[in-house]
């Protein structure tokens, strides 16, 4: 998904994203459109939904602390492990 999303992203991009003058919303639809079938091998097929839409959230996000940026290659896989977790919480 992430590799989807930078490439449709990146050629295919025309509406800036809100959150990030950097990437563009048909990045990180083509994320969430990717990711859905990635996240389907694992999970249940709500849990999938709920788990990609969060990743491709995250990765338009620039998250920080201080003066260091967290790149997304870590805060990805990072954030959906920890609301995968949680998912699996709830009966």
């Amino acid at each position: 998904a992430d590799a989807a999303s930078l490439i449709i992203g990146k050629f295919f991009g025309r509406l800036v994203h809100p959150l990030n003058p950097n990437k563009h919303l048909e990045g990180l639809i083509a994320g969430f459109v990717f990711g859905v079938p990635a996240a389907l091998v694992f999970l249940p097929t709500m849990r999938a939904f709920i788990v990609a839409a969060f990743a491709a959230l995250i990765e338009t996000t620039n998250i920080r602390f201080g003066s260091w940026r967290i790149d997304d290659n870590l805060s990805v896989p990072l954030a959906t492990g920890l609301i995968t977790s949680l998912l699996m919480l709830v009966p």
